[in-house]
């Protein structure tokens, strides 16, 4: 067990050396040639890094879609709720049809969202997320 942790200490202690280097624009020839490594090492040691980039880049992209698209759903259900305000206290017969079929519109829009992400949103619902996006807003 203690043979694992010696070369998992020397694995890590290489892939930050190689890091280093990376960050300095050495290519891996002369990263091997400082390190006394390998070829095929000091270019597995780059995937591994490159690999943790990816990782480290999809949890992060992923995290800021998440808070996006919570965003998204918010501006919905604002224009659901000031549709339906308008379709149950206006006076006006047309206003209130309007907001009736903006309401099902919508409706309509936040399923799709919902089922197949933010390029099913059509232009004109585009248009009305942004309409009624409060002012903290989509950002």
């Amino acid at each position: 067990m203690e043979h694992n942790k010696e070369t998992n200490h020397i694995v890590q202690k290489q892939l930050a050396e190689i890091r280093s280097l990376l960050d300095k624009g050495l290519k891996a020839k002369e990263i091997g040639e400082q390190l006394d490594l390998k070829p095929r090492l000091v270019a597995y040691r780059i995937m591994q890094l490159r690999k943790r980039d990816k990782e480290q880049w999809k949890s992060l992209a992923t995290e800021s879609l998440e808070d996006r698209a919570h965003k998204i759903l918010e501006s919905l259900q604002y224009c659901i709720d000031v549709n339906k305000d308008i379709a149950e206290n206006s006076k006006d017969d047309k206003a209130r049809i309007e907001a009736s079929k903006l309401i099902v519109e919508t409706n309509i829009a936040t399923y799709q969202f919902l089922e197949h992400g933010p390029l099913a949103i059509k232009p004109k619902v585009k248009k009305m997320i942004e309409a009624y996006t409060p002012a903290a807003g989509l950002g």
